[in-house]
């Protein structure tokens, strides 16, 4: 006959307590996160709104522009993307979110420190982000820009040179850009050239540049599973951390370099107007160090990744290739009288670059917020305090609700009379450099680079694509994209 153990004295194993223990949490925060969630009006994938996993893997795979394309696509123009994070697309939202005034105090997130102990612009709170931009702005101001303008014309000169000499072969165009912009940059950062266009070949620093900054990707996945963070950290490619310690290190020992060599009548740099304007209230050599580490990768990896997009896009629309041509050509008779200023007032110019931008922007998913106390309408939605909230700048610029034809390169779209069809493009939700008091402070520059160098490669060049059928609609990104080799036929234009 069998015994049969009174209730009372059963034993139940520990693990299997733990075990139902958190499945019952789970059960429960699921049920709470779909159901009583302040979020729960907004729409989206149940998948995301009980858990990061989806959102971590997007970000993990490289494919997060790509995905929230097509969340937006399909649940409109504001998605929750996980259970405590918005995207939006409206144009209202850039306001809303990174605007002026005393009730969009948005904190930063996801940013991570270049320094220890210092932050930069990036990951500054208000305060100090506030003083740090007051310092830095002298270095971006419009007599900083003229005085810099020579810098960046030499190495313009060297670009066209290197691509004259090389105009019977197929030329990796991607690669001379990224030459172009680290060498003007370092230049500008550092006070010293780094031989990529002279050399032909990377600087060694390039290559730590990409790593470094999926490196940043990577560990916002991380910031997404506290208390655990700091173990997925530990799991991440030693690689990509190697390269970010490597980035940092470097960026110090230059910085300490060109402030060692004190203020330089004879150079227009960074550092010539952050040294002659910086004070007891300015910027500390940490802060400098931290910021030097930004300034490379703003202004290198943006800049060559705009322009290796725009000159694809002109190469498989040689129509609007040829009515850029056109306006150049009639604007100048020489390509000495391509500068700064000759270059301002040419709308084609200026509107193939906004539409190169739209259909392929450097920085694809955006800059994240956190809602701050007490909340925020965004957009005309009630967004909760501590909500992580941003504008998604790829699916804002491809949603047919915002843009006419998202898909097709128009860069009439962005003239004075630009064509019937697109009289309805919401245009102000075009903000490549962000909007509000952090806004890029390099955007004037980044600008004035773009436009010289494509108007000098227009003037001077013809190219096509190597292979036709190549296309740029899918790559990864990790924060930037991460770019193929951009193969073109190009060859010197008939004078």
């Amino acid at each position: 006959m069998a015994i049969i153990q009174p209730v009372e004295t059963l034993t139940v194993p520990k693990w299997l307590l733990a075990a139902c223990l958190l499945s019952s949490f789970l059960v429960l925060r699921t049920i709470y996160r779909v159901t009583f969630h302040p979020l729960k009006s907004i729409p989206g994938p149940i998948s995301r709104a009980v858990s990061h996993i989806p959102h971590a893997r997007s970000i993990l795979s490289g494919y997060l522009p790509h995905d929230l394309t097509s969340l937006h696509a399909k649940y409109g123009e504001a998605v929750r993307i996980s259970p405590d994070m918005v995207s939006f697309t409206a144009a209202e939202a850039w306001t809303d979110i990174y605007g002026h005034g005393p009730n969009r105090n948005f904190a930063k997130w996801g940013m991570t420190r270049s320094h220890k102990t210092v932050d930069h612009l990036l990951s500054a709170n208000n305060a100090d982000h506030s003083r740090q931009r007051r310092t830095v702005n002298h270095a971006f101001s419009d007599k900083a820009l003229r005085a810099q303008e020579s810098l960046v014309m030499r190495y313009i000169d060297q670009l066209t040179s290197a691509l004259a000499a090389n105009s019977t072969t197929e030329i990796n165009i991607k690669n001379w850009l990224e030459y172009t912009a680290f060498d003007i940059v370092g230049d500008l950062a550092f006070g010293e050239p780094f031989g990529c266009l002279s050399n032909g070949e990377y600087h060694p620093w390039v290559g730590l540049l990409f790593p470094f900054i999926k490196a940043l990707s990577l560990f916002g996945a991380a910031r997404l599973f506290k208390p655990f963070t700091i173990f997925i950290i530990a799991l991440l490619p030693k690689k990509d951390i190697k390269a970010r310690m490597q980035h940092i290190k470097l960026s110090a020992e230059k910085v300490h370099k060109r402030l060692a060599a004190g203020e330089q009548p004879h150079r227009s740099d960074f550092w010539t107007y952050i040294l002659r304007h910086n004070d007891e209230k300015g910027m500390s050599v940490e802060e400098m160090e931290s910021n030097a580490s930004l300034f490379i990768i703003g202004g290198s990896e943006t800049v060559a990744t705009a322009l290796c997009g725009i000159m694809y896009l002109l190469a498989k629309n040689q129509e609007s290739m040829q009515k850029l041509r056109a306006e150049i050509t009639a604007a100048f008779t020489k390509q000495e009288e391509i500068n700064m200023i000759s270059v301002g007032g040419l709308k084609m110019l200026q509107a193939t670059i906004n539409e190169g931008m739209r259909i392929y922007p450097p920085v694809p998913a955006g800059l994240q917020r956190i809602v701050p106390k007490g909340g925020a309408v965004i957009a005309g939605h009630a967004i909760p305090e501590n909500t992580i909230v941003n504008v998604s700048q790829q699916p804002a610029y491809h949603l047919p609700s915002n843009f006419a034809h998202p898909e097709k390169f128009a860069p009439e779209r962005w003239l004075p009379n630009a064509p019937l069809a697109y009289s309805n493009d919401r245009k102000n939700v075009f903000q490549p450099f962000s909007t509000g008091p952090r806004n890029c402070v390099g955007k004037n520059l980044a600008m004035a680079e773009m436009k010289l160098i494509l108007a000098r490669l227009v003037w001077q060049f013809e190219w096509q694509l190597v292979d036709d059928n190549f296309n740029l609609d899918k790559q990864r990104v990790f924060i930037m994209r991460e770019k193929p080799d951009l193969n073109l036929r190009m060859k010197l234009r008939e004078l």
